[in-house]
């Protein structure tokens, strides 16, 4: 009987001390949650500009939520699910009448990124290296005409995906 009490004993103490390291773990993990909103500035390098047409930053939104792990002061690890739009634009002026054209791409990002912190309490850097996965969800383009600074005519068309688009992307994250 005492060998069935030694055993149950040293099973009792196995979970007792693995309760406190657990608990020792984790009291120190904080949970974050939160959400980003913000613009992106884009510009295709490899897409040449139409004839006349000058190459413009293409201003798009991006907004998603933040979901990140502190396991101390220094270190974490954050993942988001994000929505960003990225693009071209293009621009041209011929006497009074001005063209705009805009190419938006739509993505689904996905980055899963290590956090770093250094600093006092008012100067804090803090530091992302990861990976991230994406998906080019859609894109569409917009062509218009201003004269005398009214909008004469505008067009919206939707890209039609071929078999040959590449719809994944990954990355690595800075």
């Amino acid at each position: 009987m005492s060998i069935k009490l030694s055993d149950l004993m040293k099973k009792y103490v196995l979970v007792v001390l693995l309760f406190f390291c657990f608990h020792a773990v984790f009291a120190e993990l904080e949970f974050n949650v939160g959400g980003k909103v913000g613009v992106n500035l884009s510009h295709i390098r490899k897409m040449d500009a139409a004839p006349g047409f000058k190459s413009k930053i293409n201003l798009g939104s991006n907004f998603g939520g933040i979901f990140r792990v502190n396991f101390n002061k220094i270190i974490g690890i954050q993942t988001e699910v994000s929505f960003a739009q990225k693009g071209q634009r293009w621009f041209k002026q011929e006497d009074s009448a001005k063209y705009y054209n805009r190419l938006v791409n739509n993505y689904i990002e996905i980055p899963v990124l290590a956090v770093f912190r250094f600093g006092s309490e008012k100067v804090k850097f803090v530091g992302y290296l990861g990976t991230y996965l994406a998906y080019w969800s859609g894109a569409y383009t917009q062509n218009s005409i201003q004269l005398d600074k009214m909008t004469d005519k505008a067009e919206n068309a939707n890209y039609v995906f071929t078999k040959n688009d590449r719809r994944f992307d990954m990355c690595l994250s800075t």
